[in-house]
């Protein structure tokens, strides 16, 4: 098999995957993503059925470089920057696990480990005490609101001293 249908039918089935344990595939986003090729991406989605205001949708991007057997897979968060944001999860292992000598795809084998990362991203605590993305840049929400906790916390000591 050549490298890009390897991929290919991996994307694919992970598409399958996600699709069946609840999260439907955000289908604008993912042509966009398509037509930009932005951080190896192929799928967006929507939050998870029944946690539309607890978490955000998905952002699956995976990468096969050439002339590599080694196929990273990673989930993160569609809003990076939403309180309800969890830390990225991903694997990367060689694509000889999934496949037989013949070149077919063992799916429950590779659908095995898809399950188990998806389950680790929605078992992951929500990022709240990083106040910055995995690119280093600040989240000024949650900078702010430490900086008013860190005000409020001088005016009421500040209070309390004068009613001493």
């Amino acid at each position: 098999m050549y490298h890009h249908s390897i991929k290919h039918l991996l994307d694919e089935t992970v598409t399958e995957v996600v699709t069946n344990k609840g999260y439907s595939e955000d289908v604008r986003m993912s042509n966009l993503i398509v037509y930009t090729k932005e951080k190896n991406a192929f799928l967006f989605t929507y939050p998870h059925v029944g946690s539309a205001y607890t978490s955000t949708g998905l952002m699956v991007s995976s990468k096969l470089p050439r002339f590599s057997d080694m196929y990273t897979l990673t989930i993160a968060s569609a809003d990076p920057k939403s309180i309800s944001a969890k830390p990225t999860v991903e694997f990367t292992k060689s694509v000889t696990k999934w496949f037989t000598k013949d070149g077919v795809l063992v799916e429950g084998l590779f659908w095995k480990d898809v399950e188990g990362l998806i389950n680790d991203y929605a078992n992951a605590k929500e990022n709240k005490k990083s106040k910055f993305t995995k690119d280093g840049v600040l989240v000024e929400g949650l900078f702010w609101k430490d900086v008013e906790g860190l005000i409020n916390d001088y005016a009421n000591a500040k209070e309390n001293k004068k009613s001493k």
